[in-house]
């Protein structure tokens, strides 16, 4: 059984050329991150862009807008969903990786801080914050929608 520690993009020590095969059999290794195995990668590069959009040079707080409307994609299903994948099981049934993945908390705060930070001086990018907040009320479960309260304190007092 291999046990994942570190998430995807993550730094780890060399393997030996065994384990390396055991975990390429497994799993798929590139040199850099991608957003089809790492969702916190890809809405970390939807934050990045909506933070250029807002640059006083850009000026463009609807790319702002449109990157806040695509992170709903990965965060609505990923706040709906009650459990993340625990394990990764062989044709026996049984333990063969055991991932770690981040807390869906933490995207959402990704997501938020960025977009809060810079785009709090323009009305049109609170608003498209706000109607994410909506969404994810709408599938909140939980201590969740107690996090969504938090956020919507922040946007109300920027």
């Amino acid at each position: 059984m291999l046990r994942v520690a570190a998430r995807v993009g993550a730094h780890v020590r060399p393997l030996s050329e065994k384990d390396l095969d055991r975990l390429r059999s497994m799993v798929t290794l590139g040199a850099a991150r991608t957003p089809f195995q790492d969702v916190g990668f890809a809405l970390q590069q939807l934050v990045e862009i909506a933070v250029r959009g807002l640059a006083s040079g850009t000026n463009d707080p609807y790319t702002a807008v449109s990157a806040l409307d695509l992170s709903a994609t990965a965060l609505v299903p990923l706040w709906a969903e009650r459990q993340a994948i625990t394990a990764y099981l062989d044709e026996d049934a049984l333990v063969r990786v055991l991932p770690h993945w981040p807390a869906p908390e933490q995207l959402i705060d990704t997501v938020f801080d960025g977009v809060l930070t810079y785009g709090g001086e323009h009305p049109i990018v609170l608003d498209a914050a706000r109607r994410l907040l909506a969404r994810l009320a709408d599938v909140a479960q939980g201590s969740r929608a107690g996090h969504l309260g938090e956020l919507s304190q922040r946007l109300d007092h920027v």
